[in-house]
């Protein structure tokens, strides 16, 4: 009984979810961007989303890069709206609106970016080799330097163009 309640749960979770999601989201773009001409109709979209979900759901691999992506993004959401509702409580502006102040925005696009970089490459299990091959002996510390030497200087011109927009902007 248990191995047959594993099995459909495998079964679901495998190929029904990531074919729905891919099935979703492919008939959501060709909807939007109209690929086939303003004659096509919704039954073609319907048939190339769901051509293209299962054959997706054919191959394991990026199956199952979905299912974690799926996973990442729903804990992120989760730990995003615990964040917005504690901060909403201390906000001390209008109740009928909230908003975040910019500077908590850009924040949040820089953490988001970084965040969804490290699920893509935990996701497809390039993480791992990616990681083993910076703390190996590969790198020699020359190699380190330079990356450093390359961080400092994008630093430094992102410092430089954005307090230079700023005071441009504070002059007029």
């Amino acid at each position: 009984m248990a191995d047959g309640l594993i099995t459909t749960t495998g079964l679901f979770t495998n190929y029904v979810l990531p074919f729905l999601l891919a099935f979703v989201i492919i008939y959501a773009v060709l909807e939007k961007i109209k690929v086939f001409g303003s004659g096509s109709t919704k039954q073609t979209h319907a048939i190339i989303s769901f051509v293209i979900s299962l054959i997706l759901i054919a191959f394991p691999y990026p199956t199952g890069v979905i299912s974690k992506m799926v996973v990442f993004m729903v804990v992120a959401i989760v730990i995003l709206f615990v964040f917005l509702f504690l901060f909403a409580f201390t906000h001390k502006g209008s109740e009928k609106e909230f908003e975040l102040p910019k500077e908590i925005k850009i924040i949040f696009g820089i953490i988001i970016f970084i965040a969804v970089i490290v699920a893509v490459l935990w996701a497809t299990g390039w993480g791992d080799s990616l990681w083993s091959s910076l703390t190996s002996e590969g790198i020699s510390g020359g190699m380190w330097s330079n990356i450093i030497f390359i961080v400092v200087i994008i630093a430094v011109l992102a410092a430089v163009l954005f307090t230079g927009k700023s005071n441009g902007a504070k002059k007029e």
